[in-house]
């Protein structure tokens, strides 16, 4: 968290909103907030994918990086189903980002992303009829 952000939502700023103060080793420098904010999502990337290592029948470079791919695409696919089957309104006053992220993997965990993704495919591989 960007100290400039904690100092808006001390209690006596010019902000409504009253949140606990943040521990201080969790306040960065306005930078590197601004380089965390601006990288993307690789930290939760490479959480979801490093959880999930493939198993290989054949380990040779390319298909490593063939199941790379793949996991990006899944956690895509995983991101994507999360925001889409979000029913909740958010409230401003009482919602933080850890209990959205809370109920978003309660809804569907990336386990359950992968179980979907992959009988989709299985089913696709078999049916030799299947155009798309």
């Amino acid at each position: 968290m960007s100290a400039l952000i904690c100092r808006e939502l001390l209690p006596g700023s010019r902000s409504k909103v009253k949140y606990p103060i943040p521990a201080c080793d969790m306040l960065v420098p306005h930078e590197y907030a601004l380089w965390n904010v601006s990288k993307g999502g690789s930290d939760t990337v490479t959480k979801y994918t490093w959880n999930c290592l493939p198993v290989l029948p054949i380990r040779t470079p390319q298909t490593v990086v063939v199941a790379r791919y793949l996991m990006l695409y899944a956690v895509l696919y995983h991101r994507l189903i999360q925001a889409v089957t979000g029913t909740k309104k958010l409230n401003t006053d009482t919602d933080t980002i850890q209990n959205v992220r809370d109920r978003a993997n309660k809804r569907l965990a990336f386990h359950n992303s992968l179980g979907i993704l992959s009988r989709f495919h299985l089913s696709k591989a078999s049916d030799p009829s299947a155009e798309n």
